[in-house]
């Protein structure tokens, strides 16, 4: 599945409309079609258990998500502080541990309905906070 801008700024504006009705005592409708992984407001997230997404997926390859190992020196380039070498999933913005998963992986919120391996890497990587 391919997220394109259109679809996460509508997202985030599900996610703020959300926020804004809660404050006021009611609550939001949840946005239609919207996959759970990729709806900040879900805790479900954690418990489900997706399929790793394989590298030859067409949403995988547009955001590079390959094997830290394998990937491209020249993209995997260093960010703030952390060098490219240090990089992988598991210490990634996007990405949810889930401990339900037979071999250490996660949810990612950029490649909804999948898992991802924690040990791999995408260009879209961004330190957790």
């Amino acid at each position: 599945m391919k997220l394109s801008r259109r679809s996460l700024i509508g997202i985030g504006t599900a996610a703020a409309t959300s926020s804004l009705l809660s404050s006021c005592g009611q609550k939001a409708p949840a946005p239609k079609n919207t996959p759970p992984a990729a709806n900040p407001a879900s805790k479900a997230v954690e418990s489900k258990v997706y399929p790793f997404i394989p590298t030859t997926d067409s949403s995988a390859q547009n955001i590079n998500y390959v094997e830290a190992s394998k990937a491209d020196p020249k993209a995997r380039v260093k960010r703030g502080e952390t060098e490219g070498k240090d990089q992988f999933c598991k210490n990634c913005q996007f990405y949810v541990e889930n401990k339900a998963l037979s071999e250490a992986g996660g949810s990612c919120q950029l490649l909804p309905n999948w898992s991802v391996k924690a040990d791999y890497w995408c260009s879209s990587w961004v330190l957790k906070a």
